[in-house]
């Protein structure tokens, strides 16, 4: 799993030139509490957050998924869930990593 926005558009533009139909990544937000307790030393929280959802490139409006999409997403979120994972599955997973960037960029400036 990769915090970032947009950091799918290279796998996904591989994967199309195969030719081998729709490329179906399965694109995440993670939420990680840390702190720097002291001179390097983090700290990482117990709480955790993950959303999952397919990337669509390009598309930001699409909020329904395929009975085919349902099955790549509830498989990959049983096997999380199986581990402790906190999982949100959501219908337009670049909406909710732009937002958790904005967070991002707002808490990070606090410290620095």
């Amino acid at each position: 799993m990769q915090n970032g926005l947009n950091v799918e558009k290279d796998l996904y533009d591989a994967l199309m030139r195969l030719g081998k139909g729709p490329a179906n990544i399965i694109s995440t937000a993670l939420y990680i509490q840390s702190n720097l307790v002291s001179p390097n030393v983090v700290e990482h929280g117990s709480v955790g957050r993950t959303s999952i959802g397919l990337y669509r490139r390009g598309d930001y409006t699409t909020m329904d998924y395929s009975p085919q999409e349902i099955e790549i997403l509830e498989d990959l979120r049983d096997i999380l869930l199986m581990g402790g994972t906190t999982l949100t599955v959501v219908p337009e997973i670049q909406r909710v990593k732009f937002q958790k960037n904005i967070l991002n960029v707002a808490m990070s400036s606090l410290p620095t």
